[in-house]
């Protein structure tokens, strides 16, 4: 779950039916509503973070793990896939100095990384 400085929540879930993948509901106006979903890829794992401009970003353990930023309705890689070499446990923040960070649990380990929000999907 996330919430934005406008009061809107967000939710994300593992969706298996009629898409595969990672759905993302809002809440806003007292009513739910479905954004497109952020990978139709199958995630076991994912987290949810909304920056201080209101922008949402995804974690999904597709493509051993993959950020993705929601940008006009559409959901854009945010850096390289596979940074992360699969996980069982996602978290996320975005800091105030606007840095995206994932935290993770594979193998007994904890990592954590970071990536700029301005990031494009080759950095």
């Amino acid at each position: 779950m996330a919430t934005d400085t406008q009061g809107n929540i967000y939710y994300s879930n593992q969706s298996f039916s009629p898409i595969t993948g990672m759905a993302v509901r809002k809440f806003s106006a007292g009513s739910w509503s479905d954004l497109t979903p952020a990978t139709t890829s199958i995630v076991n794992y994912q987290a949810l973070a909304a920056s201080s401009n209101n922008t949402l970003f995804a974690y999904g353990s597709d493509g051993a793990g993959t950020v993705r930023r929601y940008n006009n309705g559409a959901w854009e890689q945010l850096g390289n896939a596979g940074f992360a070499g699969g996980a069982t446990f996602a978290e996320m923040k975005v800091s105030s100095d606007n840095y995206v960070y994932t935290c993770q649990v594979a193998s007994g380990s904890v990592s954590v990384y970071r990536i700029s929000v301005n990031a494009s999907s080759t950095d």
